[in-house]
């Protein structure tokens, strides 16, 4: 059972609608979503942008999936995957530049419930916030006892504070190798870092500048 904090509520006109089921009976219906990803601004990484897509909607499943992007500096990983997560309803993503230890552990108890996590700097957090996110991928849960002083008494108690998952997540990491219990858990992509793939952004970015694309159909995408 889901426990979203808030309910999606997306109310789409008779048109829209009608044109959403149309899309959702497409012959060939995942290379239909691959060429809208194209559109939403997504240059080239035909293969690793639907499988992105596919990670970042699998959060609303019983089962969430998880991956890492690796790549050097600089090569485009972290706008990948945020150009991706900003394709999900955007009530459901967690976007971070970097995670502080304890974050994750002071959310609500259902506020991470079937939730994309999207962390573009894996390389800068602590062990124990790569714990929780590890946690909250395969237990689906954190627990953590919290003490209180009574201000009155001065009495200090003690109380479970928990975090319910499960959550999909989408990380960048420069590194080569990760620590062996975080790749038990996730699948791996590496950007393309090509030649070819950088004539292919400059082309592309040429063309915005020209406006030769224009920027209200990315837009429309997203």
């Amino acid at each position: 059972k889901k426990h979203y904090k808030n309910d999606l509520k997306a109310t789409l006109t008779t048109e829209e609608l009608t044109q959403a089921e149309t899309f959702g009976k497409s012959p060939n219906l995942m290379q239909a979503i691959n060429d809208r990803i194209a559109q939403s601004g997504v240059v080239g990484e035909e293969k690793n942008r639907l499988f992105l897509f596919v990670v970042a909607f699998s959060h609303l499943m019983e089962n969430p999936l998880n991956v890492i992007v690796q790549g050097n500096s600089g090569s485009g990983k972290s706008h990948l995957i945020k150009k991706i997560s900003h394709l999900v309803p955007q009530d459901r993503v967690k976007r971070y530049t970097r995670l502080s230890e304890k974050v994750l552990f002071n959310f609500g108890e259902y506020d991470l419930c079937n939730t994309l996590i999207v962390i573009e700097d894996y390389d800068g957090i602590g062990e124990e916030a790569e714990y929780a996110v590890r946690e909250l991928q395969s237990n689906r849960i954190l627990i953590s006892g919290v003490s209180s002083k009574d201000e009155k008494s001065g009495d200090i108690s003690q109380t479970d504070k928990t975090v319910r998952g499960p959550i999909a997540s989408m990380v960048a990491t420069t590194k080569g190798e990760v620590y062996q219990d975080n790749a038990t858990r996730v699948f791996f992509i590496a950007v393309d870092e090509s030649q070819e793939q950088t004539e292919r952004i400059i082309a592309y970015k040429n063309q915005l500048s020209a406006r030769e694309i224009n920027p209200k159909i990315q837009q429309e995408q997203t």
